[in-house]
């Protein structure tokens, strides 16, 4: 949206008598960062700014980008490793990543549906794998390809000792279109009544360079025990700073800075994934307490919103003689970070534990306040 900001006094138009009828708290909200705009907004501002709509959320100009062979670092998403190669936000969501993946005795857990309309495009380069929805897996080769449905629950099983696939991931801005898995065209059911895919909003679009949480999200940079758990809006990842092992952070997808610009959706999953996150932490790392806490104030700037999930055991408590905010700034002082390999065994239970929901606890009623059933 950095086009509408840059030609303000243009965008105003379309809130004046005779313009294309854009009311002014909406132009205003925009050009401060806090505006989601629909479809018709958009479509409005374009035409005062005399460009097409798809302009203002398509990233044009930009140079060209190559990455080598050699760079780059692989994510450890458990069943898989994975090297993003790139993101584009043009009129949809576009990702590509080469997909490598490995014989293991056991099949690989299947991975939860992302948003309602996600597609996968994937290329097989070398070796032989099982891949698509659980319904209707496609044994494919090198040089094969298939498209599916990433919106239900499907899997990526490797048949050889190694294999290699090119994968690209698409999510639509409009209301979903029913694909035929696999196979076929890609045919449009009028009764669809899928939800539609979010408006992007400028925060989705933009992802700065300097930003850690959105490297470890993208795979620009390492992480440590790959992705635990993602949702429709959030992600679950080991901590890559020195508050101990098995201490879990909960971001969301988009980049966010701010508590309040969170999305209903978005707060909505929240409540329940906390609670998800840290009922896997006590029951794999058997903590005293488990410190849930927001602060996202690096260097007193807000930076991507994240929640830290931190096990507290007397150990812990006793080594920096400390508890609470004090616990975590000495931790952060003495700069102890987990070894790889004891993230990577802890990630391996935190995922297994996170696979579930877990049940939560049964509500006990509290002396003079009636349970919701009761009322």
């Amino acid at each position: 949206m950095s086009a509408v900001s840059g030609w303000s006094g243009r965008c105003r138009w379309a809130s004046w008598p005779g313009g294309p009828g854009c009311p002014k708290q909406t132009l205003s909200k925009i050009e401060q960062g806090s505006g989601n705009p629909t479809v018709e907004t958009l479509s409005l501002l374009g035409t005062a700014l005399d460009i097409p709509a798809r302009r203002l959320l398509a990233e044009w100009g930009t140079p060209v980008h190559v990455q080598r062979r050699d760079e780059g670092g692989w994510s450890d998403s458990g069943a898989w490793s994975e090297q993003v190669l790139d993101e584009v936000y043009g009129s949809g969501y576009v990702r590509t990543l080469v997909l490598r993946l490995e014989r293991a005795p056991e099949p690989p857990e299947p991975v939860a549906p992302h948003a309602a309309g996600t597609l996968h495009h994937l290329y097989v380069i070398t070796g032989k794998l099982r891949t698509g929805p659980l319904t209707e897996q496609a044994d494919l080769a090198a040089g094969d390809f298939a498209r599916f449905p990433g919106d239900v629950p499907h899997r990526h099983l490797c048949l050889t000792d190694h294999a290699v696939a090119h994968m690209v991931t698409t999510l639509p801005q409009v209301r979903r279109m029913s694909p035929t898995v696999l196979r076929g065209a890609h045919r449009h059911d009028p009764t669809d009544d899928a939800p539609e895919a979010p408006h992007m909003t400028p925060d989705a679009i933009d992802r700065p360079a300097d930003c850690l949480a959105c490297g470890l999200l993208t795979g620009r940079t390492p992480l440590p025990g790959g992705t635990l758990l993602r949702t429709t809006s959030w992600t679950v990842e080991h901590c890559v700073g020195p508050l101990g092992l098995g201490t879990l952070v909960v971001k969301p997808l988009r980049h966010v800075l701010h508590l309040a610009a969170l999305t209903p959706p978005e707060s909505a999953e929240l409540g329940p994934l906390l609670q998800r996150v840290s009922a896997a932490v006590t029951s794999v790392m058997a903590p005293d307490q488990v410190y849930v806490c927001l602060w996202s104030h690096a260097g007193g700037r807000p930076g991507h919103l994240h929640f830290v999930v931190q096990p507290v055991d007397r150990a812990t408590l006793t080594r920096f003689d400390a508890f609470g905010p004090a616990l975590q700034v000495a931790m952060g002082a003495a700069g102890r970070f987990p070894d790889p390999s004891d993230v990577a065994r802890v990630c391996a239970g935190l995922r297994q534990a996170l696979a579930v929901p877990a049940p939560l606890p049964r509500q006990k009623p509290v002396d003079g306040v009636p349970l919701a059933s009761d009322t």
